[in-house]
């Protein structure tokens, strides 16, 4: 059985972060806001955490951002957290149209503010980026996973209308080791990482209303087998910090 606790800590600068304090008095001036708007919210299978939405989604006030665009719709977990709580326009991209993107879109049609593309994000990235040249940006990429979410967020950083990326899957799961567990190393301002205890103490327990879908959790068993667990709460065993989201500045912009 692979043994999680060899593993090196995903770290970031949030302890000597200089906009540390403005980041978290936008966490407590929203925090009951976002809890109410998320009453009711029908979690998705694999989905991100709240305390990681709102992390991402507080970091989008901060930076007064206007436009989140997204890599890795897959159920449209994010998205709705996105459109449940950002005024701006949400854009969501999906490498392949699978037969549950009807339901998506159904459960979606209700925002005014999101726009859905399938397709390669190395392709549609770039050009939503240079038509949003006169919007801050912030993207949020959940697939490709690691080394491919490196690559797409540096490409994106070319642009200076692309504030932060955040990228999801940086924690390392209790029941299996990512090969790339530290990726988030590339980045040279990387500002957050929401599975650290720092941020967690404060706001982890957002996520204490996550109810996964019955039969809707993926674990993986000592083998790193995954198979479907029919627990409500498996997603929160698998993960108890959260699977994480590590948030970096665009080195371009100073």
């Amino acid at each position: 059985m692979f043994d999680h606790t060899t593993m090196p800590k995903q770290k970031s600068t949030f302890s000597t972060w200089g906009k540390k304090e403005h980041f978290l008095e936008a966490c407590g001036k929203n925090v009951k806001r976002f809890s109410k708007r998320m009453e009711g919210h029908l979690f998705q299978p694999s989905g991100i955490f709240y305390a990681e939405g709102f992390a991402f989604l507080s970091a989008c006030e901060m930076y007064d951002i206007d436009v989140i665009l997204e890599s890795g719709m897959s159920r449209g977990n994010s998205t709705e957290i996105w459109l449940k709580n950002f005024s701006g326009e949400v854009i969501t991209c999906e490498f392949n149209r699978q037969p549950y993107h009807d339901d998506v879109e159904r459960r979606l049609s209700k925002y005014e503010n999101v726009e859905i593309h399938f397709g390669d994000s190395f392709s549609i990235f770039p050009k939503k980026i240079a038509e949003l040249k006169n919007k801050r940006v912030a993207i949020f990429i959940d697939g490709p996973k690691d080394l491919g979410a490196i690559n797409l967020a540096k490409a994106s950083f070319e642009y200076n209308n692309v504030i932060f990326a955040g990228i999801h899957d940086v924690a390392n799961p209790v029941t299996k080791c990512r090969g790339n567990y530290g990726f988030m190393n590339a980045f040279t301002q990387h500002i957050l990482s929401t599975d650290e205890d720092e941020y967690r103490d404060l706001y982890g327990f957002l996520d204490e209303t996550i109810v996964d879908p019955i039969g809707g959790a993926y674990v993986y068993n000592e083998h790193g087998i995954s198979h479907e667990s029919f627990e409500p709460d498996a997603i929160r065993k698998r993960f108890p910090k959260g699977p994480g989201i590590g948030i970096a500045l665009n080195p371009h912009l100073g």
